[in-house]
């Protein structure tokens, strides 16, 4: 993928990801911009300055920072959450397969969850207020 439209779709999975309430980590996550001269991205070589990465402290006797690509992360969220039906037994007959609409479904702007909305590239959740103006949680 190019560099820089990778570095588009991982700020937007940052905010898809904030939208439906985080990446299932119960820790303090750090978002930062990725710096070429530390070392590879870990989602895209060759990937620009200030992409963004999500890291942590993961482990328990020997804790080490671990770092993630926002896009990954996004993209394992959704195919759990939205792909892979509930009740999920093992069988992989029973999973649709993932089309080409699909993928480019779960990185475009609609895939924001219920009561969030766009500004300006940002997530935004809709006061309680605007939301009855709407007619629901659109």
């Amino acid at each position: 993928m190019n560099p820089r439209i990778y570095k588009k779709h991982a700020k937007r999975a940052i905010e898809l990801l904030r939208s439906h309430g985080g990446w299932g980590r119960d820790m303090d996550s750090d978002v930062f911009g990725h710096d070429p001269t530390e070392g590879d991205h870990p989602g895209c070589i060759g990937a620009l300055k200030g992409t963004p990465v999500i890291g942590y402290m993961s482990g328990y006797y020997e804790p080490e920072y671990e770092e993630h690509c926002p896009l990954d992360l996004w993209l394992e969220c959704h195919y759990w959450t939205y792909v892979v039906p509930e009740g999920f037994d093992g069988n992989w007959r029973d999973v649709p397969k993932v089309t080409l609409q699909l993928r480019r479904e779960r990185i475009s702007t609609k895939a924001i969850a219920p009561g969030w909305r766009w500004r300006g590239g940002v997530a935004t959740r809709i006061k309680a207020g605007h939301q009855a103006l709407q007619g629901g949680a659109a």
